[in-house]
Order: structure tokens, then C-alpha cells, then sequence
């Protein structure tokens, strides 16, 4: 059989029992808050990271295809006065 000391309110314990309680709740949601802050911060880090590489990649795929279409365009020409072709 339970007494009537096993469930105990928090209004009925005595300050020096209270005070960690609230010293340990108030280092819990720092500790959530910081661990949550950081999580947003490395996340959009990430982002953009992938984002900036993504457009470099991009940049790089523009200037080949741009530099083979050239080179296309530099052997029809020559093709295009080539006596034997004409």
C-alpha cells in the first residue's frame, strides 16, 4: 500500500529541494533552446553551401557547353570554305 508521503506536490517540498528542481528546469531549456538555435544555424549553413556549389557546378557546365558550341561553330566555317567540301 502506498502512504500519503509518496506522491508529494511541488508546492509542498521544502525550498531547499525546490531550488535545484528549478536550477535544473532552467538549465534543461537552455540547453534545448541553444541545441535548437545551433540546429537552425548549421542547417541554413548547409543550404546554402549546397546552393553556392550548385551554382558554381552550373557555371562551370555553361562555360564548356558555351566552349563546344564555339568550337562547332569555328569548324563549320572552316568546313564552309574547305574547297574539297565545296
Amino acid at each position: 500500500m502506498a502512504s500519503k508521503h509518496d506522491s508529494v506536490s511541488f508546492s509542498a517540498l521544502r525550498i531547499s529541494q525546490k531550488l535545484p528542481l528549478v536550477m535544473v528546469a532552467g538549465v534543461l531549456v537552455s540547453i534545448l533552446a541553444i541545441s535548437a538555435s545551433s540546429y537552425l544555424q548549421s542547417a541554413n549553413a548547409l543550404r546554402e553551401s549546397a546552393a553556392s556549389r550548385l551554382s558554381a557546378l552550373m557555371e562551370v557546365r555553361r562555360s564548356a557547353l558555351s566552349d563546344y558550341l564555339e568550337t562547332i561553330r569555328q569548324d563549320l566555317r572552316f568546313q564552309s570554305t574547305n574547297p574539297v567540301v565545296l
